[in-house]
């Protein structure tokens, strides 16, 4: 049951992570700015450094929380009731805050960030020319998030190193290539005829669906994690 439900946790994690849409939405400008100034081979393989760069913020942020816990956890006891309870309030708070106040208002797809930052990440993506930046805007564009995501990974990061039963290196691997599905689809969008209108609308019809499926996940795994707390801790 314990790994039935650790198994659970990774997966809500990974389906939350997946349908954030800061780094969704800046490819798509980053695609069609490029588009704009270069062949489709090269806005092609620029892409690929773009989604690089997302994968490497996901990797980045795995090994620093694995180093963290691996050295504090002779001193921390990470996998106690104590932490259980309290991302069951943090889960069920990050649901509420996705549900209000993670889209703004009105028929487009801006999100909660500051302007300033949405603008200096619509500028970054236009100006970008190399594959290095590229890369650098496919990793950056993950930062703002991190308020919604961190704890994801934290929960994860105590799931895998409490878990002996589930292979760490796999599962991490698979975890960076599904958090980065969404970019992969837009490329396939791109590839395949459809412009910046086209993304941009088929977004603004999912949002409706991501702020009831979001919070409900987060809420999932509240009740997931609470769960394998009392089977650990009674």
């Amino acid at each position: 049951m314990t790994v039935f439900t650790s198994v659970i946790i990774l997966l809500l994690s990974m389906l939350i992570t997946a349908s954030l849409q800061l780094a969704p939405g800046t490819f798509s400008l980053f695609y069609h700015y490029a588009l704009g100034k270069t062949t489709a081979k090269k806005t092609d393989d620029r892409s690929l450094s773009f989604i690089l760069g997302a994968e490497i913020f996901t990797g980045l942020i795995w090994a620093l929380l694995l180093i963290i816990f691996s050295s504090l956890c002779p001193i921390i006891d990470f996998y106690s009731s104590l932490t259980f309870w309290v991302l069951f309030g943090i889960f069920i708070a990050e649901a509420i805050a996705f549900a209000l106040f993670y889209f703004r208002r009105g028929r487009h797809t801006a999100l909660f960030i500051p302007r300033r930052i949405a603008t200096e990440l619509q500028t970054y993506s236009r100006k970008a020319k190399t594959r290095s930046d590229a890369i650098a805007v496919g990793f950056f564009a993950n930062f703002p998030e991190l308020i919604f995501t961190l704890p994801l990974y934290f929960i994860s990061t105590i799931i895998i190193l409490n878990t002996p039963a589930l292979p760490r290196a796999p599962i991490i691997a698979f975890y960076i290539i599904f958090t980065t599905l969404p970019l992969f689809i837009i490329r396939i969008l791109y590839r395949s005829g459809h412009n910046l209108a086209h993304i941009t609308k088929f977004r603004v019809k999912l949002k409706p669906y991501l702020r009831i499926i979001v919070p409900i996940a987060y809420i999932l795994l509240a009740l997931a994690i609470l769960n394998l707390g009392i089977i650990n801790h009674g």
